[in-house]
């Protein structure tokens, strides 16, 4: 069964905040990328799925988390390809 990942559809209210179920999606997302070694580099970065990296470029997990609350996540990235 595929995980439930609405919460990546949710980025804001209608007042213009991030949500509480992006950000404890987030909080999810990185948690189970964090401790995959094929996905962690040795640097500690991961690849950034957000709409203006697009998976193309690697950044720490802070950032990646900031970078998703600012772009959002690249659209039709429901299936984590490079994320496990």
């Amino acid at each position: 069964m595929r995980p439930n990942r609405c919460w990546m559809l949710q980025r804001k209210n209608r007042f213009g905040l991030v949500t509480k179920e992006f950000k404890n999606g987030i909080d999810g997302f990185i948690q189970v990328v964090a401790r995959d070694p094929t996905i962690v580099d040795a640097s500690g970065r991961i690849p950034c799925p957000c709409a203006k990296c697009r998976n193309r470029y690697r950044e720490k997990s802070f950032w990646v988390e900031k970078h998703l609350y600012d772009h959002k996540f690249v659209d039709g990235y429901i299936n984590w390809t490079l994320h496990g």
